[in-house]
């Protein structure tokens, strides 16, 4: 059995036992350059889509500890790696598969859907109307394949292998496709960011014993530490006599207005007499190249800048930050000790409400290497996660989409936060050189759709169709 209130030791042998029936990409990102989803909805004969889920699980899905081995076999052999698969299911995917309801993942937001969140009594969002989602994601989506690979020759084909099989058994389907977007900082080339420029993927959660303390030696820890418990992300099956272990998944297609948030980003300058470069760092709460605004300097030189807090800058409730604004994206999504200081919780509650990401870009970006005007649509973030359960997520959704996190009035979350309907937004306060000054950078990110997943054990996919 394993301990998810630890990080996972993979030295030992009774974990890496439990772990190859664990679905991969949970406790770690593939790391592939490209993916494919493939978002599926059965047909009402349940059995033929029973056989597929057990057959792709056998046969496409790759778990937990053969991801591991394909990392070792990668950095020994280099070139090219392997093809990667991981699956999960929706509550309605569940019900249309016959699976009994004492037999199906329980946690509410699950249970009722990304469609009827605010259904639920805790952590209301403001998604924009389903009748302006994506046609595709409109519909109640049962399942979604990942497909990973560094060869997109590869890739495509095995997607095309799959489309035929879910057409054989009467599916519907759509794709949604991802690719990395590497950009070349000076002096390291190949970095990963996201849409905006900004270095992506620089403060996941640690749940595998080996990849903390290396983090930790390259990094430091004494002002943030990233380890976490592999419950953060794992969760017992609710199947009665098993130890066998998933975890819940979040998929949001995100379109950014890149040109719009480059316009505004200048806007803002111009208001707080500092550099375009200044202004985005205090948007995001980093610099595009990965790097805090706050001492952080690691252990290994050009080592990712996470021994960070914003213990230095917390103002009495109701004043703005000096730093790094209560709104910026990193603070507003991983707040670093301010909920026990503004709110009162322990840092246990804290920690327990971080997500590990797993998202990728999509869209094409010539003007990076042209110089040419960035994009206003067609570009974004496929948002996924893993968590242990749909709070971690929604918590953080919530707080983006008000201005009462870490207290009241302290502003919108600009990058990501999303306004209900006719609400007076008050401009944020940013800090300036003769103190905080209101200006109002908001709506750049567009929810297009998306779902809440399960990602089941293994043997329960193999075992459908028993």
């Amino acid at each position: 059995m394993l301990n998810l209130n630890a990080a996972l030791d993979t030295s030992d042998p009774a974990v890496m036992q439990a772990l190859a029936d664990v679905q991969g990409n949970i406790l770690k990102g593939h790391g592939r350059d490209h993916s494919v989803h493939l978002f599926i909805v059965f047909a009402p004969d349940a059995k033929p889509a029973r056989a597929w889920l057990a057959r792709a699980a056998r046969e496409r899905v790759t778990s937990a500890a053969g991801q591991m081995a394909q990392t070792v076999a990668f950095r020994r052999n280099k070139g090219v790696g392997e093809a990667f698969g991981c699956l999960a299911l929706s509550a309605r995917g569940y019900a249309a598969l016959g699976v009994a309801e004492s037999q199906r993942p329980a946690d509410p937001f699950f249970a009722k859907g990304m469609k009827r969140h605010n259904q639920v009594e805790i952590d209301p969002i403001n998604d924009p109307p389903v009748s302006e989602w994506e046609s595709g994601f409109q519909n109640e989506l049962h399942a979604m394949l990942l497909l990973a690979d560094d060869d997109k020759e590869r890739l495509n084909a095995n997607v095309q292998q799959v489309l035929g099989e879910l057409r054989e058994i009467g599916a519907s389907v759509f794709v949604e496709r991802g690719d990395k977007l590497l950009f070349d900082f000076p002096g390291r080339p190949g970095v990963e960011i996201e849409q905006f420029g900004y270095q992506d993927g620089i403060s996941n959660p640690q749940m595998i014993l080996a990849d903390l303390e290396k983090e930790r030696a390259e990094r430091g820890f004494n002002n943030w530490d990233p380890e976490a418990p592999a419950g953060l992300v794992l969760v017992q099956e609710q199947s009665v006599g098993t130890e066998r272990y998933g975890s819940y998944f979040v998929f949001r297609k995100l379109e950014q207005n890149v040109k719009a948030f480059d316009d505004a980003i200048e806007e803002l300058a111009g208001v707080l007499d500092i550099s375009p470069h200044e202004a985005g760092a205090l948007a995001v709460g980093r610099h595009q190249d990965g790097t805090a605004l706050f001492p952080a300097a690691p252990i290994v030189p050009g080592a990712g800048q996470n021994n960070f807090n914003f213990a230095s800058d917390r103002p009495p409730e109701g004043d703005a930050a000096a730093v790094c604004p209560f709104h910026s994206h990193i603070r507003r999504t991983n707040p670093r000790g301010d909920i026990p200081h503004y709110v009162g919780a322990p840092i246990e509650f804290e920690r327990s409400m971080r997500i590990a990401r797993r998202g990728i870009t999509y869209g094409a970006r010539p003007d990076l290497e042209t110089a040419g005007e960035a994009p206003s649509s067609g570009v974004g973030l496929l948002f996924m996660s893993h968590q242990g359960q749909l709070r971690q997520f929604s918590i953080q959704q919530n707080g983006s989409d008000h201005d009462e996190f870490p207290f009241e009035g302290a502003g919108f979350e600009g990058l990501n936060g999303q306004a209900a309907p006719n609400t007076t937004i008050q401009p944020q306060l940013w800090p300036s050189r003769d103190g905080a000054r209101p200006h109002l950078l908001m709506r750049f990110v567009k929810m297009l759709g998306g779902e809440y997943f399960f990602t089941p054990s293994l043997p329960f996919l193999r075992e459908l169709d028993s």
